[in-house]
Formats: structure tokens, C-alpha cells, sequence
């Protein structure tokens, strides 16, 4: 065989294998998300975190209480669902309300939260009872987009804790300092 026929075939294979690969890409599934839905009390005010895969996606302020709704970031809400929550202290006083619901077909979903800094609250009918702890407590779960997207419902009560977070200006004097211990290593090296 020449060259230039075997130069031939070694395009036409290559040419038949990138074909291919873009058949299977095309008709491989969408990847699936999930979406974790963070409710956190800091004491003050009510922040909302919604991480994607793990990465924070976006992280809302969004005041003492909240009764709206949150879109979904991909589809719509596959089957309809609700829930109703009442969290407790260590002495039985009532401190939040959290009764999150979907419908079917929805761009969005319900995620009323309230709490005890307003006002006296009634606890939720048929609510489970839970103790408000700092913990991570996953609640609820539903899926979007066909199945491809799943949505964990959470709540974390970080009010009295000690959790120190570092300012970003220290993290920048520390990044300075490492730097410069690199810069003054390399220079000693050299020299």
C-alpha cells in the first residue's frame, strides 16, 4: 500500500470516528444536577444558599422571614409535593415554621419560612417536629426536569454559634506573606 493511500485511510477512519463520537454525544442523556436549597438562620437575618453539584451558586440575604417562591434553575417540577415543619429549642418554644410545596409543571416552588423574631407563631398542622440545630437537616426532596434534576430542602439554625469566618482582607495578607516567602526562597536559590 502507497503512502498516499494510507494516508487516505488514516483520514477517512478519523473522519468515521469523529462522526461518531458526535452521535453518542448527541444522544447521551443531559447530565444530571442536584441542587441543594439551604435555609440558614444566623440569628439576625434569613440567608438562602443554593449550591449546584456542590458549588455555591447563589447566597441571598433575605431578611427575618420569607413567604415567596424560588424558580428552579433547570425545567419544571416533575411531581407536585408539600411539607410542614415546626423546629423547636431545647425548651419546647417554637422558634420556626418552614412549610415548602411544589406543583406539578411549576417553573418554582413555594418555600415559606417563618420565624419567632416577628412575632408568636402556631405551629403547622400535621408538621413534624423538629429540633433547630446547626446541623445540616435535609427536609424534603423533589425532582425536576424529567428526573434530571433533584433538589434537597434544607435548614441549618447558626444562630449562637461561634463560627468565625476569616475576613477576605486577611486571606489577602496571608496570600501576600506565602508569596513573598516563595519570591525570597527563589531569590536565595539563585543566588
Amino acid at each position: 500500500m502507497s503512502f498516499k493511500k494510507a494516508a487516505m485511510m488514516k483520514q477517512k477512519y478519523f473522519a468515521l470516528s469523529m462522526l461518531m463520537s458526535a452521535a453518542f454525544a448527541l444522544s447521551a442523556p443531559a447530565a444530571a444536577n442536584t441542587f441543594d436549597f439551604n435555609w440558614q438562620w444566623t440569628g439576625s437575618q434569613l440567608n438562602a444558599i443554593t449550591t449546584e453539584n456542590g458549588n455555591i451558586i447563589q447566597d441571598v440575604n433575605v431578611g427575618t422571614n420569607y413567604t415567596g417562591s424560588y424558580g428552579l434553575w433547570a425545567g419544571q417540577v416533575d411531581t407536585s409535593f408539600s411539607g410542614a415543619f415546626n423546629f423547636y429549642d431545647a425548651s419546647n418554644n417554637l422558634l420556626f415554621t418552614y412549610a415548602p410545596f411544589g406543583t406539578a409543571g411549576s417553573s418554582s416552588f413555594g418555600v415559606p419560612l417563618l420565624n419567632s423574631v416577628d412575632g408568636a407563631l402556631t405551629p403547622l398542622n400535621g408538621g413534624a417536629t423538629l429540633l433547630a440545630t446547626t446541623s445540616v437537616q435535609d427536609l424534603l426532596t423533589f425532582s425536576a426536569n424529567g428526573g434530571n434534576d433533584t433538589y434537597n430542602l434544607q435548614f441549618q439554625d447558626l444562630a449562637g454559634t461561634n463560627a468565625t469566618v476569616p475576613e477576605p482582607a486577611s486571606i489577602a495578607l496571608l496570600g501576600l506573606g506565602l508569596a513573598g516567602l516563595v519570591i525570597s526562597r527563589r531569590k536565595a536559590k539563585h543566588a
